[in-house]
């Protein structure tokens, strides 16, 4: 199975960084769309990766945000959970903010350089200091809060950071799967969709 690969940039720290993680979106799982589902499938099969989708060798999905607040969602294997590489370490970012949040970490000069380098040139040097930092077991907490539910089991898992980006062997694998470093598609997106400005969504 090949590992699936996303990109990430350190505006997403910057982003979180000012809206402190305010407001509650629309939940992608009440808005899935037929007719994005279908294109999705046209335009898989056009490009001859379909058969990968129905393997299960492929995973993605697609969110529609042209109205935020009705989003149109499509998905190929999203709720698969996948190795997936250096993409969990935006988990760790989001861990980094939630304490932050809380007062318990400072975003000062070293940390912000810290994480623009775990997201920018993904740095593991980084992410594992990120990760010390915030707390192995508090990540996982975080991930599976009712706040977030980045892992969730009722939908197969999803981000998950079970060892640091060092030679070290793992600390926990997911429950679900024995994945270090995994992800589904699905909760992927939905933690890209959640980390948008709060005025996004008036009155949360």
């Amino acid at each position: 199975m090949r590992p699936i690969t996303w990109i990430s940039t350190a505006l997403l720290g910057m982003a979180m960084a000012t809206q402190s993680l305010a407001g509650t979106p629309p939940d992608l799982r009440d808005h899935h769309d037929a007719e994005l589902q279908a294109e999705l499938e046209a335009t898989m099969s056009n490009i001859g990766l379909l058969n990968e989708g129905r393997r299960g060798d492929l995973g993605l999905a697609v969110i529609d945000i042209t109205d935020l607040n009705n989003p149109r969602v499509a998905s190929i294997n999203g709720d698969h959970m996948y190795y997936s590489a250096s993409l969990p370490k935006i988990a760790i970012l989001l861990g980094a903010f939630v304490e932050i949040e809380k007062g318990d970490m400072k975003l000062d000069k070293s940390t912000r350089e810290s994480l623009t380098r775990m997201i920018r040139v993904s740095s593991n040097k980084d992410a594992t200091r990120m990760l010390r930092e915030v707390g192995k077991e508090n990540l996982a907490k975080i991930l599976q809060s009712d706040r977030f539910d980045l892992y969730d089991p009722k939908y197969n898992g999803g981000l998950w950071v079970g060892k640091e980006y060092s030679k070290h062997g793992a600390w926990k694998r997911d429950p679900l799967h024995n994945i270090s470093h995994g992800a589904t598609p699905m909760q992927a997106a939905r933690f890209y969709y959640m980390m948008r400005p709060a005025n996004w969504f008036p009155g949360n």
